[in-house]
């Protein structure tokens, strides 16, 4: 059985609409029962591990406003045609590691870890996936000086592409990430990933304005 599974890391206003939300899939036999095990501690990793390679984990890099007493909410669906419907189960992971400092990027600021499989068998857009982590701090930028413009911290670079490598993969390939098509309603197991040397911007995660500076075209 092949899994969905959407991962919810609460902000610290408690309000769904600033919680940031990831989403994976997974080939294998599954049990919908034994998957806090299977899958449970390879989305924690994910955000909270260090491994060989690794500078620091994710959740270093992820701001302050994402909550670190609310634990990682995970609702796993068993997937198939047609609407996703009720979670088959739920669980929580441990709560995300201490962020690197209190600054943070504005809460719109992303960046975009993409992923994609090479089997030909399937349409090219229908094996790709991504997904985007933040808000983040200010140790996910570099400020060169000069005219040069704020870049990501080849450091987070490193350490998305690695936790990716290193806790998605599954490396003895009994439960594979993959790509869940549900137009297709078919797998395709991921082969590569890739992070960009640039910023993404979700316009969702924005704060509203409180206040609007007018002046008439003519004085």
């Amino acid at each position: 059985m092949a899994l969905y599974a959407q991962v919810t890391l609460a902000s610290t206003t408690n309000l769904p609409r600033d919680a940031s939300i990831n989403t994976f899939a997974f080939g294998g036999g599954f049990v919908i029962g034994d998957t806090p095990s299977q899958i449970g501690p390879r989305l924690r990793d994910f955000y909270n591990s260090a491994k060989p390679g690794m500078n620091s984990p994710l959740s270093y890099y992820l701001a302050n406003s994402l909550s670190r007493t609310v634990p990682p909410h995970v609702k796993i669906w068993a997937a198939g045609p047609g609407e996703l419907g009720e979670p088959n189960t739920e669980f929580d992971l441990d709560p995300l590691g201490p962020p690197s400092d209190d600054d943070k990027l504005p809460q719109e600021v992303a960046l975009c870890l993409s992923f994609r499989s090479n089997d030909q068998a399937f349409p090219l857009k229908r094996r790709r996936g991504r997904i985007y982590l933040g808000p983040l701090t200010f140790d996910a930028m570099t400020v060169n000086p000069g005219t040069n413009p704020a870049r990501p911290n080849p450091n987070i670079l490193n350490d998305i592409a690695l936790s990716a490598q290193l806790n998605l993969a599954d490396q003895q390939g009994t439960y594979p990430h993959a790509v869940w098509s549900r137009v297709g309603n078919f797998f395709a197991i991921v082969d590569q990933y890739e992070v960009d040397n640039e910023f993404d911007t979700q316009r969702r995660r924005g704060r509203k304005a409180s206040a609007r500076t007018i002046v008439p075209a003519i004085a």
